[in-house]
């Protein structure tokens, strides 16, 4: 989930932002990317038709989160806070009452060693890991609540959201790009940087012959819709469509 290189400096093409800066960035005037008919297009920051898209940031507050786009807006952290903390406490009771073997428990070469990997720890904890990863049923009340839609134990929002808010504490520089709309013609592809976590958009039209492709796990897409097409007699939809502001620039 996290860029690999930890100096924000270290990302050519891309603007270095305060966090406190974020809502001001995006704000910013902003271009359309318009990938033409068999085209195939990388967004990138070394792409100069990209100019002024990316910047990189450090998230240090819930609320760095929230502009993000990585934790829902207006959900108080409180509340997030305390659901993962009942989620945590289930977890280990759970863990503590899973059955174990004996030669589970034994990390005597580890200890020899002077080394410890995750195989080699106790049981209670390997356990509590493999649960806790995709289990989140406060969490997901408090989402479903807040969303007034049901957000599942095991959905991906439960299990990035408390992801998001666990790695807050290590503020890792993130890679955002911010455009207006996004136009993907016929028979053409857009790649999307790796190293980018959150893209936000005002709209996202994709032809039905052409690709959105992104191959570095996760990526957060915030926009108003992202939609399929077959004919440009769209374009009257569009012009609609962006004149709804994206609840992003909020």
């Amino acid at each position: 989930m996290l860029c690999d290189v930890d100096d924000a400096a270290s990302f050519e093409g891309c603007e270095n932002i305060e966090p406190d800066e974020i809502a001001t960035f995006l704000k910013r005037d902003r271009q359309d990317i318009d990938v033409e008919e068999d085209e195939s297009f990388r967004l990138s920051p070394d792409n100069k038709r990209c100019n002024g898209v990316f910047a990189t940031v450090r998230p240090r507050k819930f609320e760095h989160l929230q502009a993000l786009g990585f934790v829902p807006a207006g959900l108080a952290e409180t509340k997030v806070r305390e659901a993962m903390r009942a989620d945590d406490d289930a977890v280990l009771t759970m863990a503590m009452r899973t059955p174990h073997s004996g030669s589970a428990g034994c990390d005597c070469d580890s200890h020899s060693a002077g080394v410890t990997t995750p195989m080699q720890g106790s049981p209670i904890r390997q356990a509590y890991d493999r649960i806790r990863k995709t289990y989140n049923p406060a969490l997901g009340t408090v989402l479903s609540s807040h969303n007034n839609a049901r957000v599942a134990w095991d959905s991906p929002v439960a299990i990035a959201t408390r992801k998001w808010v666990d790695v807050l504490v290590h503020s890792p520089v993130i890679v955002i790009a911010a455009v207006l709309d996004i136009t993907i013609a016929r028979n053409a592809t857009m790649t999307v940087e790796t190293s980018v976590k959150s893209l936000l958009a005002y709209n996202i039209w994709i032809h039905s012959t052409g690709s959105f492709v992104h191959r570095g796990g996760y990526l957060k897409i915030w926009a108003n819709r992202l939609d399929r097409y077959r004919i440009l007699q769209h374009d009257a939809i569009k012009v609609e469509a962006r004149k709804i502001p994206p609840v992003w620039l909020n």
